[in-house]
């Protein structure tokens, strides 16, 4: 990163709320799609099939090593992001869309910005307009020498929630 970052500085803590926001419910019902990376989208759109009333589904495809292993992969210059979100939201963004079902994942990996940009293009070419958001933090610590360590600590989650009229 080219900027200098302080000890205790906070950046870009814009915070967004709905303009229409859902009315709170006495039940909140989630679905788990994914379990870990490498896991089937297939069983991921069977949930959102079959199961009635599901207002998330989460989509688990993140762990330390998948973590490490898209961090070594960014700083060689590919994406930071899990490589299968295009499959992924390819084959359950529609189903979601219909159902009004908020798909919260952590695909996102280092590179949150970056899964989210894909997304919202995907929606675009399916002419759906929707709403992706994106929770990161990127910290920092000050050594004995007073140099500065930069350490992007991410949330690991977008949560995706169709502009309905």
């Amino acid at each position: 990163m080219e900027t200098e970052w302080k000890k205790g500085e906070v950046h870009n803590c814009v915070i967004k709320l709905r303009e229409n926001p859902r009315r709170r419910k006495a039940k909140v019902r989630v679905g788990c799609g994914a379990g870990f990376a490498g896991d089937r989208p297939a069983a991921a759109l069977k949930l959102l099939q079959t199961v009635e009333e599901l207002d998330y589904i989460v989509l688990e495809c993140l762990a330390e090593r998948t973590l490490a292993d898209r961090y070594h992969l960014m700083a060689a210059g590919q994406k930071g992001y899990d490589p299968r979100i295009l499959e992924w939201m390819s084959l359950i963004l529609p189903e979601a869309v219909v159902k009004r079902i908020c798909i919260i994942t952590n695909m996102g990996a280092v590179d949150p910005i970056g899964a989210q940009k894909e997304v919202l293009d995907l929606a675009s070419s399916l002419g759906i307009s929707m709403t992706v958001s994106i929770a990161y933090e990127v910290s920092s610590t000050e050594s004995s020498d007073n140099s500065i360590t930069l350490y992007q600590m991410i949330s690991l989650t977008i949560f995706c929630e169709v502009d309905m009229p």
